[in-house]
């Protein structure tokens, strides 16, 4: 679990908001996951320089972030495909590069991220005494 950061209590405290406010959860969801985009990018960036024969640009060094109230996470865009016609297409070791680059990111920015996990939860708790 090394590479990730756990916030405890967190969902109780989402479900207690969402039954105050219904928007409430949408946003949760979109804060969380700009609090994960540092990572995004740092791992896009990462990915072109870590990894041999990829380069700027390539489909293979974008990333996407997802999740919801529970999790948030980011996951490469270009998936894998069974290709004879055009080896640029087929990539069979390239996952475990990518996640080499995504932990990095990670490790990087945790600092970050936590950081903007609390001002998620100092918000919430403004919000709460309003």
């Amino acid at each position: 679990m090394a590479d990730t950061i756990v916030t405890e209590g967190f969902v109780e405290l989402s479900r207690a908001f969402g039954r105050v406010n219904k928007q409430f959860p949408k946003d949760l969801r979109k804060q969380l996951k700009l609090a994960a985009e540092p990572v995004r990018a740092d791992a896009s960036r990462l990915a072109g320089i870590q990894v041999r024969n990829l380069g700027d640009g390539d489909p293979w060094t974008g990333m996407r972030t997802g999740g919801g109230v529970k999790l948030v996470y980011v996951a490469p865009k270009q998936k894998g495909r069974a290709s004879r016609s055009n080896p640029r297409k087929r990539r069979p070791n390239l996952a475990p590069q990518l996640l080499k680059a995504m932990t990095t990111a990670l490790e990087r920015n945790s600092s970050e991220v936590s950081r903007q996990v609390d001002r998620v939860l100092h918000n919430m708790q403004s919000d709460w005494a309003r």
